[in-house]
């Protein structure tokens, strides 16, 4: 388990004891501890289009364990995922335009099921579960303003891993967007925003909760 004083500027590495992959962190510019990788739970090499993910309170930023059926972005990319994505969980695992393993999430996944259209009173509220390792959570759309404010996106690292929707993979290589816990409406979600060509910010951008977005998880120090 991280403590708030073993994060400091200088990165280290950190181990999700729950799949073994490994992720650098670091605090950054604006004070909070980051994962300065995408977050990539549920990825298995020998089946990347895996159907099911477990999660716990035990391991896991979530209220009750549940095991989670979790549809393709790309097999299942116009059809549940898209028709209704904002009702199932959706996720595909691949490579990256650096060629890197990466995870891409709707916000049904990404909150653990516990944001979607078919459970009464999620929307139109922060998410307070997700699958970010015990200890860790989404950031909020204030946390993503304030790191965007800092100006800290090298140490970030950003990877540009674009966007899936439709069952394509949308602008690989020219810009990431990253889930916040901040919900703009029943189908629309903030995010952090990191353009190749320089662009940092935060906010609503026009981008559906059914769509795969990347994640990068943040330390709970309060």
């Amino acid at each position: 388990d991280i403590t708030p004083d073993m994060c400091t500027e200088e990165p280290s590495v950190v181990m999700d004891k729950r799949d073994g992959q490994t992720y650098t962190i670091a605090r950054l510019k604006d004070g909070k501890c980051w994962m300065t990788q995408d977050l990539i739970f549920g990825y298995d090499s020998s089946n990347p289009s895996t159907t099911t993910i477990t999660i716990a309170p035990e391991d896991t930023n979530t209220d009750v364990a549940k095991t989670m059926a979790v549809y393709d972005l790309v097999i299942n990319g116009e059809t549940e995922c898209q028709d209704n994505g904002y009702s199932v969980s959706c996720a595909h695992y691949g490579i990256n335009s650096s060629g890197k393993k990466t995870a891409w999430y709707n916000f049904a996944m990404m909150t653990g099921y516990t944001v979607s259209n078919d459970i009464p009173g999620s929307t139109g509220k922060d998410a307070e579960y997700d699958i970010c390792p015990k200890g860790w959570r989404l950031p909020t759309l204030n946390e993503g303003e304030a790191l965007a404010a800092s100006g800290d996106r090298d140490n970030f690292g950003p990877t540009y891993n674009g966007g899936y929707w439709y069952g394509q993979l949308h602008n690989n290589g020219t810009w990431s967007y990253y889930e916040t816990s901040t919900i703009y409406n029943d189908t629309k979600q903030n995010v952090i925003f990191v353009f190749s060509d320089g662009r940092f910010g935060a906010g609503y951008v026009n981008v559906n909760r059914h769509d795969g977005l990347s994640t990068r998880c943040l330390l709970k120090e309060s």
